[in-house]
């Protein structure tokens, strides 16, 4: 229940720090018999002379005036010191406002206990003002033990003397049962007593009890006439209550425009949760254009507040890249402060981070720890995540049994991947005995739910004919699901079906199209076929050194017959030209004749000669005339690129996307295939339509 009590104490608090009428943030001078709020003649320079004099009344008025900004430039320096001053001198209202000072942290070191004293003191010294703010100390238990009989003492008295921050509260307790006997009936009176006086928490409070009917005869035009009402105090809870009434076209006539209106006014009066909705109407185009810049604009200010869905929104934008640069270490910050506040989204996604190294680098332990917590509040894509990590080992002992649960568990909270995940322990025989039978239900029921991984497992059990009647044409339909949905491993199957002619008529084309797909995005099997159709001359012309450059991207990665065909395709002796994506390079009949070429360039290069910088980062690449360093073939390119050499823009594509003498980033990679395609280079401009450049 604390929760709830806090909740109703800043809902107090909500309209007192915008100024309503009748409920200022420091106590109104009324309680003797002045209120400077009101005061249209209040002469400053005079206050200013009798307080400079010590008069403690002025020092006093001329405090809250500070603070409001009341004939003078707002400063809470100067309210803290001058309301200092005249409570040195005893004075009461200046006791109670410094009090309040201490309670919230303002200007000083929040310090409850000493707020307590300050307004115990100026009870005793007759300041009636004091009354409802040490009571609101006994209702939340702040440094004097949570006491509601207190409290309720408290609170009756200044509903007695008129306070109307007394009555609600008063209302709070009636509703609730605090300290007294549960009575709806006198806690709506008390509300209504607090809004006849323009209380603006009361105004929502009651407009509440009227829209859910609760103890009333439901009643949403008044309402949506009570909420108005506060809204226009500045209650922030009601422009949100009246953004989304006009947003969702209850009580009153559907209107996006007002609905973002009154979000706006609760945004710039700092309500974090008004920006955060502002953020998201920008970010998914609710009722207006959509503009991620405008989304981070008000993500971050409520992010900054400690919105946590605002943090996990935040991160978001920046993890995706939406409106701003993708930067993986911004994202895992912000998702780290939604984390702690128990975002179970942020929590997922921070392990996923941290799993697949983006951001600070590849952390196991953190993965799994993270992982954990979004997992116990049932987070399937979690529950997946620890599956593996049992599964591979990774931060903890390889344990297939424990993976089985995970994914058990995973999958009944509807996790199509998990499905498909059980389908490969029956399938392998990991922690259960083998069992074909039960891996191809796993499948189905996975693909059922839109697994791309299990329509591809379907397809090679179609074609494979081991579990089920062979059946080609089914398996060529499951590949091109699954391939039409990105999976790699899809792409390279309807490749072999495409050039095998199985399930399909044979058709070079598409087959090399599906290989080269597969083949950019890292596949090594299907890296070994688009050499070997280079090298055959299958659809594409006859070409030994594309044939090469693709056989060695698969040996690198450990294909055998990759390595094969390398050897039997570039033997010590031969004379060839070799194409690195996208310029030529002469190998020479021996290693002297390399290192003879290596040094021209080197000189060129050295030289500036763009060219040659980036003929000289191809023979570093490839170890041409000397020990193969991709780091300084990277240098090489970037010289070249520099001077705006277009072959270079695709050479660092390469490194980039596989990830040679740099950290794979396939984001920049697109950017420089793109700019290397706006050259004309055909090998950027496949590569571009592939990996779908901007």
């Amino acid at each position: 229940m604390r929760t709830v009590f806090t909740l109703f104490f800043l809902l107090c608090l909500n309209t007192i720090a915008y100024g309503g009428p009748s409920a200022h943030l420091l106590l109104p001078l009324s309680y003797i018999g002045t209120n400077i709020i009101q005061d249209e003649e209040l002469n400053i320079d005079e206050l200013i002379f009798q307080a400079n004099q010590g008069d403690s009344y002025s020092q006093a008025i001329l405090g809250e005036a500070y603070y409001y900004g009341n004939g003078v430039t707002q400063d809470m320096k100067k309210a803290y010191e001058w309301t200092q001053k005249a409570a040195q001198q005893q004075n009461p209202v200046a006791l109670t406002n410094l009090g309040y000072f201490y309670e919230l942290g303002l200007e000083v070191e929040q310090n409850f206990h000493y707020a307590a004293q300050l307004y115990q003191k100026a009870l005793y010294l007759g300041d009636d003002g004091a009354l409802t703010k040490l009571g609101r100390l006994y209702f939340e238990g702040l440094a004097v033990g949570q006491d509601y009989a207190k409290a309720l003492q408290l609170f009756s008295e200044a509903s007695v003397k008129g306070d109307s921050q007394a009555d609600f509260l008063l209302g709070v307790m009636y509703e609730q049962g605090l300290g007294i006997e549960k009575d709806l009936t006198q806690a709506i009176q008390l509300y209504q007593k607090a809004t006849d006086k323009n209380y603006a928490p009361a105004l929502y409070k009651l407009g509440d009890i009227y829209i859910e009917g609760k103890g009333v005869e439901q009643d949403v035009g008044r309402a949506v006439s009570l909420y108005q009402g506060s809204a226009n105090l500045g209650n922030t809870q009601a422009l949100i209550k009246m953004g989304y009434l006009y947003r969702q076209g209850l009580g009153l006539e559907k209107n996006m425009n007002k609905a973002l209106e009154y979000y706006t006014k609760a945004a710039l009066l700092g309500n974090d949760s008004a920006q955060n909705s502002l953020g998201f109407f920008y970010d998914q185009a609710i009722g207006v254009q959509k503009d991620y810049k405008k989304a981070i604009f008000w993500y971050a200010k409520a992010a900054k507040m400690g919105n946590s869905s605002a943090q996990n929104n935040l991160a978001g934008m920046y993890a995706q890249g939406k409106g701003i640069e993708q930067d993986y270490k911004k994202a895992a910050f912000w998702y780290q402060k939604a984390a702690e506040q128990n975002v179970i989204d942020a929590q997922y996604r921070l392990a996923y981070l941290f799993y697949h190294a983006q951001g600070n680098g590849k952390n196991y332990e953190k993965a799994f720890y993270w992982f954990q917590k979004a997992a116990e509040a049932g987070y399937s894509n979690a529950l997946r995540y620890l599956g593996l990590m049992y599964e591979n080992g990774q931060y903890v002992e390889k344990n297939y049994y424990k993976a089985k649960e995970f994914y058990t568990k995973a999958a009944q909270g509807g996790d199509a991947s998990s499905l498909y995940n059980l389908g490969r322990l029956y399938e392998k025989g990991l922690s259960v005995p083998v069992d074909k039978e039960k891996s191809f239900a796993y499948y189905q029921r996975a693909a059922s739910q839109g697994s791309i991984e299990a329509f591809n497992a379907l397809g090679e059990i179609y074609r494979e004919g081991e579990i089920k009647e062979k059946d080609t044409q089914k398996a060529f339909s499951f590949f091109l699901k699954a391939a039409n949905s990105h999976n790699i491993n899809a792409q390279y199957n309807l490749g072999l079906s495409y050039y095998y002619g199985r399930g399909v008529d044979q058709n070079y084309k598409k087959a090399f199209e599906w290989f080269e797909k597969a083949a950019i995005a890292g596949h090594s099997d299907a890296q070994n076929y688009v050499g070997l159709m280079y090298q055959n001359g299958d659809f594409v012309p006859e070409n030994t050194d594309e044939a090469i450059f693709w056989y060695q991207k698969a040996a690198d990665s450990g294909n055998i017959r990759a390595e094969q065909s390398l050897d039997l395709l570039r033997p010590a002796t031969q004379i060839a030209t070799k194409q690195i994506k996208g310029q030529k390079i002469s190998q020479a009949q021996t290693p002297l004749k390399y290192q003879k070429k290596f040094t021209e360039l080197s000189q060129k290069a050295q030289s500036g000669d763009a060219p040659s910088q980036n003929h000289l980062g191809a023979f570093y690449a490839q170890g041409y005339g000397t020990e193969k360093d991709y780091e300084k073939a990277l240098h090489w390119y970037k010289k070249s690129a520099q001077q705006g050499y277009s072959p270079a823009f695709l050479n660092l594509a390469n490194s980039y996307l596989f990830g040679l003498g740099v950290k794979t980033d396939k984001k920049l990679a697109t950017q420089l295939y793109r700019r290397a395609a706006e050259d004309g280079n055909i090998q950027a401009i496949k590569a571009c339509a592939i990996l779908q450049c901007p």
